[in-house]
């Protein structure tokens, strides 16, 4: 707790007398808050999704480096949200939370104890689900004490379910045949508008699937089904700072092996992330079509004499 100290001054001739108050602050009364969104994983996790709400949200508290306590009564500390100061890149604004709960949020010291009675949950917490791709932003989880106790705040952060990509092919197919066939490949974030001030690369690996066999280069040798002009099949998709989507085309070869054949398909999967925190990217299917073998039936009219 607090200790107050007088510092006397006499006067000579013992006419006047200061008596000034010195307060030395508690340095130990200092409460230190921390979150957990997730209970059942490992360590404390601090991350929600937009659209996500506070009720699964832990929050304990702890008094900061004390041993003992001599308060006498019972700290309640009530828990509030902030955003971040001074405001930037990274940080989220009021338009991306908001914090009304029904009632009070606490965390409750008994008297002369440095353990807490229990946790307490983030209830009325909501985190804005909009359609704007932004990277990672983090909050404030704070709180306050009517006997002025300190508290050191801990941050959650925001991930962006507009981030996630989607794969686009077109032609939505392609045939067996001889000459090469170009493929635009487009990657699209799911949000509908970006703030994103650096472009997002996207890296896209195409395999066989469905029992196709691509090889590693053009041409085809035996046994394999298609080949494709990239370097170990691998490519990058650019979608610029400020967009929402970005291409790039490669070469696919297919030659046709007279085999009938059915489900082959060239699968295209890719990989990125946005500020630094990996995004989801949905895979899309290139489907072969089969020329397959030919059987020639033709009719003819029976002659005398044919059986």
């Amino acid at each position: 707790m607090d200790e107050i100290f007088y510092l006397k001054v006499d006067v000579p001739g013992g006419w006047t007398q200061f008596r000034t108050p010195i307060t030395i602050k508690d340095a130990n009364r200092r409460v230190s808050l921390t979150v957990d969104t997730d209970s059942e994983a490992m360590g404390n996790q601090d991350v929600l999704t937009e659209g996500d709400s506070g009720s699964g949200v832990s929050v304990s508290a702890s008094f900061w480096n004390a041993t003992s306590s001599q308060l006498s009564s019972a700290t309640v500390v009530t828990l509030s949200t902030a955003a971040e100061t001074p405001a930037g890149a990274g940080k989220a604004t009021a338009a991306d939370f908001s914090y009304a709960p029904s009632t009070a949020n606490t965390i409750t010291f008994p008297a002369r104890s440095i353990t807490a009675s229990g946790s307490a949950t983030l209830a009325g917490l909501t985190i804005t689900d909009d359609t704007i791709v932004e990277g990672p932003e983090t909050f404030l989880v704070g709180g306050s004490s009517v006997l002025g106790t300190a508290t050191k705040a801990d941050t959650l952060t925001i991930y962006d379910n507009d981030a996630d990509i989607e794969l686009e092919v077109s032609p939505s197919s392609v045939d067996e045949q001889a000459a090469a066939q170009q493929v635009t490949v487009t990657a699209r974030f799911k949000g509908s508008t970006s703030i994103l001030t650096t472009a997002t690369n996207v890296a896209v690996t195409v395999a066989g699937s469905g029992g196709a066999s691509l090889g590693s280069s053009c041409p085809t040798t035996s046994g394999q089904d298609a080949c494709t002009s990239l370097t170990n099949n691998q490519m990058s998709v650019s979608i610029p700072a400020g967009g929402t989507s970005g291409s790039g085309t490669f070469m696919v070869t297919v030659p046709d092996d007279s085999v009938s054949e059915t489900g082959e398909k060239l699968t295209l999967s890719g990989s990125a992330s946005v500020g630094g925190t990996a995004v989801a990217v949905e895979s899309v299917d290139l489907p072969i079509a089969d020329v397959g073998t030919r059987v020639d039936l033709s009719l003819h009219e029976a002659t005398s004499g044919e059986a």
